[in-house]
């Protein structure tokens, strides 16, 4: 259609690799799974079906790819549809393409910040695990069964141990293999704080 030839041009002029489809079975055969897409711009209406479930099909081959949805006539309903499905931004037309640019560079910022957030909780969980602290001391051996156990749990633990014996170490492992480990590990300096 026009549109999609001059959305390619605006978007190869920005930069962009640039692939169009014309229908969601051909959109589906240019966007295997083992190629990464980082953004699709969908149109509600398609030759061969609802946007919407190209949406869908898309998101389950390439979970990270962020999907602006284009209507001709939008709706609250759909716009809630396409929000529940994954979509970043839902536009009804005529819309202004510079703001369509926009969008595209917030939402492949956010895709890029929640990859590199990630890659750093991953290395933090790889760091903490329990198989980087050693020792084989039945000492050592006894701490870490305790910290499996209440990983778990919802109970409060307090650490205990003289200055570089590993107490923080300890509870940033009970941390990171807990169900809590996808929220932040924040450590507090009680020797700053009065006693009273």
């Amino acid at each position: 259609s026009t549109l999609r030839t001059a959305l390619f041009r605006v978007f190869d002029r920005k930069g962009f690799q640039v692939v169009t489809a014309s229908r969601i079975e051909e959109a589906k055969l240019l966007s295997p799974q083992e190629q990464t897409l980082d953004l699709a711009i969908i149109d509600m209406n398609l030759p061969d079906g609802n946007g919407l479930n190209l949406l869908t099909e898309l998101k389950a081959m390439h979970p990270t790819c962020e999907v602006i949805i284009l209507t001709g006539h939008g709706s609250i309903e759909t716009a809630v549809q396409a929000t529940q499905r994954g979509a970043f931004h839902f536009m009804t037309k005529p819309f202004n393409v510079e703001e369509l640019i926009s969008i595209s560079q917030r939402a492949l910022t956010q895709k890029k910040l929640q990859q590199e957030n990630s890659q750093l909780r991953t290395e933090l969980n790889r760091k903490y695990h329990f198989d980087q602290i050693v020792g084989q001391s039945p000492e050592i051996r006894h701490v870490l069964d305790l910290v499996t156990r209440v990983a778990d749990s919802d109970s409060t633990v307090l650490v205990m141990g003289e200055s570089g014996t590993g107490k923080e170490l300890i509870a940033k492992s009970i941390h990171y293999n807990s169900p809590r480990a996808s929220n932040p590990f924040i450590a507090i300096n009680c020797g700053a704080i009065p006693g009273e």
